[in-house]
């Protein structure tokens, strides 16, 4: 294979990070979520129903607590979901944070707990860290310093960062997780200011990979 054959390769193992049952699993959700308030309404005719009515019948309680499952069990299983990622995050920020070359205080970071995504600016030390679990059981975990990304893009939902890396040349940030104009400001008045790092915080974060996965119990993406 030659070597741009191994490249595109590795760049199409590398952008895998939705599984092919995500379309499916995201209409789903999306069916779900606008079933709530009539899920709900059944609900509780049901329940008024077996607690009023003389005449209950075994339907009435099958039908209640089906409703009452469909509403509840999504629920329980995003939330599952959500809470693993937010843990497997939050272990990779503190094992990078010990490294001494990140620690940004606390206005200066945020986790979107719905989709897993933190990120992170350390304005002391000019770094700053990027972690995003995906739903294909990969993650990415990237360090930024002032010369590796170009420029960012906001709106009131999101903050684009883009990098000057070839397999991933954007990320996006949602506002769950970070104040996207405040940390656009942020991060180009660093660029401005200028920084003397003792080591190259985005390498750092690469060479570490093998550490983050076990840490994470799934594979980190390497960027390139």
């Amino acid at each position: 294979m030659s070597v741009y054959g191994g490249f595109i390769m590795q760049m199409v193992k590398t952008i895998n990070r939705y599984p092919a049952w995500w379309t499916l699993y995201y209409a789903l959700r999306f069916i779900y979520f606008i079933s709530i308030p009539v899920l709900s309404i059944f609900i509780l005719f049901g329940v008024l129903s077996i607690t009023s009515s003389r005449y209950v019948t075994q339907e009435d309680y099958i039908y209640t607590c089906v409703c009452l499952f469909l509403l509840i069990a999504p629920a329980i299983l995003m939330y599952s979901r959500a809470s693993s990622r937010k843990d497997k995050i939050k272990k990779i920020v503190a094992e990078i944070k010990n490294t001494g070359f990140y620690s940004p205080d606390k206005e200066y970071e945020g986790l979107s707990f719905t989709q897993g995504v933190y990120f992170g600016v350390d304005t002391k030390k000019g770094t700053m860290l990027y972690a995003r679990a995906y739903p294909g059981n990969i993650m990415d975990i990237i360090g930024f310093d002032i010369d590796n990304f170009t420029r960012t893009v906001t709106d009131a939902k999101t903050l684009e960062i883009y990098t000057k890396y070839i397999n991933i040349p954007m990320v996006s940030i949602p506002s769950g997780c970070i104040h996207p104009k405040m940390m656009a400001d942020t991060m180009h008045a660093m660029a401005e200011r200028g920084y003397d790092y003792p080591v190259d915080f985005p390498r750092l974060i690469q060479e570490k990979r093998k550490e983050w996965e076990q840490i994470a119990g799934m594979p980190v993406a390497e960027v390139f």
